[in-house]
């Protein structure tokens, strides 16, 4: 199905019936990437997953000012209207992270919980993440997403999968091929390198001190000190992060609790980037153990309002 929102035509798909569960993609996939979720999920919960502008079959625009953070939060939140979605769990993987994130501080009104997984790339240095990858975004317009993805998909946070699912990356590999060139290279310059980082977010939601030290007042986000942080298995289990520089987030700690309870072995919620662990492990990165169970199909029923409070959602093992 397809939606007129914001000047552009999304394509969606809605799955199962229950309470609300909205996927945003990653980069470098679509809505096909939450097959495995979808597959689990479906028997439990009504999920909605959709690609961005610039993923066929959604919209491409031709204007490169037409991609942006912004416009992608436009887009969903005018989709949420179209399909008659109220305060859902919504979840994301990567720049679909992101794209909830900033939701999320957007309209907390209309979400329930966040599910965030592989969020910050960029973070450590901006400039550098741009200085990276603004040559990829040249190429997938000179050689085309297939070419790309030849190396692109050999990078750190990919080989992995590779090498432990060698059909899970063809998979990959072959949906990658099939996007779209324009879209690509526009979503990467306008979406990805000019987004804000984790560090500015932080800055700009700067939590009142009674929220840090745990009162009610503070925004999402704000709060305890940092749990430790892990190896994102997600990858192993068919995900894929969103591009090399989750090499530079891989590992980071930076995952923090605020006020609701975090089940071991389920969800964890949003945090704090921390920037004494070096170059190769201070950007933020939420690493939503959730995504593996769902992937896996290990979850139980889809939690009901009594399972998330505060914007954390609690999934028990």
């Amino acid at each position: 199905m397809k939606a007129r929102v914001n000047g552009v035509e999304l394509y969606y798909e809605i799955h199962g019936q229950g309470d609300w569960l909205v996927l945003a993609h990653e980069f470098s996939g679509g809505y096909k990437s939450w097959q495995p979720q979808v597959d689990a999920l479906s028997r439990h919960c009504r999920l909605l997953v959709y690609n961005n502008r610039g993923y066929p079959p959604s919209t491409v625009p031709d204007d490169p000012d037409a991609y942006s953070q912004e416009q992608s939060i436009e887009d969903l939140r005018q989709l949420m209207d179209h399909v008659g979605v109220e305060r859902p769990v919504l979840g994301g993987f990567s720049m679909g992270g992101s794209i909830a994130l900033n939701f999320g501080l957007a309209h907390p009104d209309r979400i329930r919980a966040l599910v965030l997984a592989g969020t910050g790339t960029g973070s450590i240095d901006k400039a550098q993440n741009t200085r990276d990858f603004g040559p990829i975004a040249d190429r997938f317009l000179t050689d085309g997403p297939a070419k790309v993805g030849e190396d692109y998909l050999r990078g750190p946070t990919r080989i992995q999968l590779l090498r432990k699912n060698p059909a899970a990356w063809k998979k990959l590999y072959a949906e990658f091929s099939e996007l779209s060139p324009m879209g690509m290279a526009y979503t990467l310059r306008g979406v990805q390198l000019k987004r804000p980082t984790m560090y500015e977010l932080e800055a700009a939601h700067a939590a009142p001190a009674d929220a840090r030290a745990g009162g009610r007042g503070g925004r999402a986000g704000a709060g305890a000190e940092p749990l430790p942080g892990a190896h994102d298995p997600a990858r192993d289990a068919g995900g894929a992060a969103e591009d090399g520089a989750h090499a530079a987030a891989r590992g980071a700690g930076g995952v923090q609790r605020r006020r609701a309870g975090v089940h071991p072995g389920a969800a964890r919620p949003l945090g704090r980037p921390s920037r004494s662990r070096g170059k190769g492990s201070g950007a933020m990165t939420v690493v939503a153990l959730v995504v593996v169970a769902l992937a896996l199909g290990a979850c139980g029923p889809c939690p009901g309002p009594a399972d998330a409070r505060d914007g954390v959602l609690e999934i028990a093992p």
